[in-house]
């Protein structure tokens, strides 16, 4: 499968990242992508990105060479509730990655995680739920797979949680059984690489591999399509 989009990076700007935007798009450039998403962390993840850089994406250019750069945010959610704290600012956005991470809101009992999801999900600004095979957070995948599918949001297959030093836990094995519900209810995946430097964008072979293990269906997976992106996103992206 070619992989033609990475719609999960980093940068610089949220200071646990190493390279610069204009890295990023250089090495999107270079190895052939057609589509960049740019999505940092929201400013509701301490000691990341302060509020005003997402009121001011409208001086990045749609297209850098012959990459379509595509303006995101890996969003927070920050309670059981499915509050995200960045929702002033999710209208401006092209996409949203919604994820649970320790720093933002504690790990709590299955029911509570899965709350938070199912909650964050009744927000018609989410597109995308970020690494929710780490089981930091235990959830009900069955319920939050089932959902995915009937508001059109992709669940993330993050290749970062697959590598060895990891820091996620039960990825390998919680992302079979997410696998086995997207099948059954036909919900799109999404391989992202969650680069936090520029050289590891565009890698999703470890996701590959758990796809392929699974046997999983390629109908049902975005990253080869255009017209699966524009769906996901209702927007016209090239």
């Amino acid at each position: 499968m070619k992989q033609i989009m990475d719609l999960h990076t980093h940068t610089s700007f949220c200071n646990h990242a190493y390279s610069s935007l204009k890295e990023n798009m250089d090495y999107s450039h270079e190895i052939g992508l057609k589509v960049l998403g740019w999505s940092e962390h929201g400013y509701g993840m301490p000691g990341t990105t302060v509020r005003p850089m997402f009121f001011n994406f409208r001086v990045i250019q749609d297209y850098y060479k012959d990459v379509r750069i595509l303006k995101g945010m890996e969003a927070n959610i920050f309670n059981y509730q499915g509050d995200i704290f960045e929702e002033e600012v999710l209208g401006k956005m092209d996409y949203v990655i919604a994820s649970l991470h320790k720093n933002t809101i504690k790990p709590g009992t299955i029911e509570e995680n899965t709350n938070a999801v199912m909650k964050a999900m009744d927000n018609p600004r989410v597109n995308i739920l970020g690494h929710i095979h780490d089981g930091t957070f235990p959830l009900d995948y069955k319920t939050i797979v089932q959902k995915a599918a009937d508001k059109n949001i992709a669940i993330e297959v993050n290749n970062s949680s697959f590598i060895e030093k990891t820091f996620r836990k039960d990825s390998k094995k919680n992302i079979q059984e997410i696998l086995n519900w997207a099948k059954t209810y036909k919900t799109k995946i999404i391989m992202n690489s969650d680069a936090h430097i520029h050289y590891e964008i565009g890698n999703v072979d470890l996701s590959i591999e758990q796809a392929a293990k699974n046997d999983f269906p390629e109908e049902l997976i975005i990253n080869n399509s255009i017209g699966k992106l524009e769906k996901l996103l209702e927007m016209k992206v090239l």
